[in-house]
């Protein structure tokens, strides 16, 4: 699950990852009134950022520096709305909906972090480079030796010793390691805590002032996690409309349910089958008793079945000592095939 750079550092801010001052914006007059707050609290300029899941918005014209509020409302005006395309978007693009007006900073140098799980050595890594503020898979396939890969144990997470190698390695000041350590642990424990698989800041800012900040975010989160963070699904909720051509795969369909991790499924599950043995009719033609043998049973299961359009089928006990209903979801498949001849069969032994 993916979702929008305001969301992600809003997310960080919470575990003292620095992230620049910023306002997420629906409208032209929203845009402007977060440039005017920016500029009147000692900003000296905005960047109005579109906000969509691809990478590049820069190049294609969705992130834009103003000086004035006027400036920062015109551009807010113009990308609002438009189709943005990108390297990562096709040609298709995204329509932008949304904004994020955030504050400049005086960029010294611009660094690459991320960590994901690496599934061939089972833990996460942390990645590291001088080369941020570009596409990252190019440096990694032009200068590989220019990516520091930092293996974390799971059962001891990031150690301040580590935290200082990155440090180290990325070329940063005497004076700056210790809030890099911090920065560094922050990110750690939010990558965790989330279940996320992927954390990325491109760029990782230092600035003359000799700050650090995440000038940009990503994280995407393990879907198979989420039924552990009701937060993280409602943000997936707020930005699953703007994708075009896909619905949301959790949304209940007729018939059942198509939801995309495995908690929600069984959770669907368990409430179909409360569903279906709630009916007295299939209660009934479950116990064999209808009150006047196959007849009765036959026109019990049949006034049950009508009622939600489903099938209901039983099928001997190879044993011979009674009947038996089939697992739901074979259960289903036959009642499915049975209606699909018009006409539904019901035995009993």
């Amino acid at each position: 699950m993916k979702i929008h750079e305001y969301q992600a550092k809003g997310i960080l801010k919470k575990y003292g990852v620095a992230v620049p001052r910023g306002t997420m914006a629906l409208t032209r007059e929203e845009a402007e009134t977060a440039a005017k707050e920016l500029l009147d609290s000692g900003a000296t300029g905005v960047v109005v950022k579109a906000q969509i899941h691809a990478g590049g918005r820069g190049k294609g014209g969705g992130v834009k520096i103003a000086k004035s509020v006027a400036e920062a409302a015109d551009y807010a005006g113009k990308m609002l709305g438009m189709k943005l395309v990108t390297h990562q978007t096709g040609p298709e693009g995204r329509i932008v909906r949304r904004l994020l007006i955030e504050e400049t900073l005086p960029i010294e140098k611009e660094l690459y972090l991320g960590i994901l799980v690496d599934r061939g050595e089972g833990k996460p890594v942390f990645m590291a480079s001088a080369a941020g503020g570009m596409d990252i898979e190019q440096v990694a396939a032009e200068k590989p030796e220019a990516i520091l890969k930092q293996y974390i144990d799971p059962g001891m997470g990031l150690e301040p010793f580590q935290a200082r190698k990155i440090a180290f390695a990325l070329g940063l000041k005497a004076a700056q390691i210790n809030p890099a350590v911090q920065f560094l642990t922050g990110l750690y424990r939010a990558f965790l805590d989330t279940d996320a698989s992927l954390v990325e800041i491109n760029p990782f800012i230092s600035c003359t002032d000799g700050r650090l900040f995440a000038l940009d975010a990503k994280l995407n989160f393990d879907d198979n996690a989420l039924f552990r963070h009701a937060d993280l699904r409602e943000l997936r909720g707020r930005h699953a409309s703007q994708l075009p051509g896909r619905g949301r795969r959790s949304e209940r369909r007729a018939g059942g349910a198509c939801v995309r991790n495995p908690a929600e499924r069984q959770e669907c599950a368990r409430g179909a089958d409360q569903h279906f043995w709630r009916d007295p009719a299939r209660r009934y033609a479950r116990d064999g008793r209808g009150g006047g043998g196959e007849e009765d049973a036959h026109a019990v299961a049949h006034r049950g079945a009508a009622g939600r359009h489903e099938c209901s089928g039983r099928q001997e006990d190879p044993a011979g000592v009674g009947t038996e209903f089939h697992d739901r979801r074979d259960h289903e498949r036959r009642g499915r095939q049975s209606c699909g001849g018009g006409e539904e069969r019901v035995t009993t032994s």
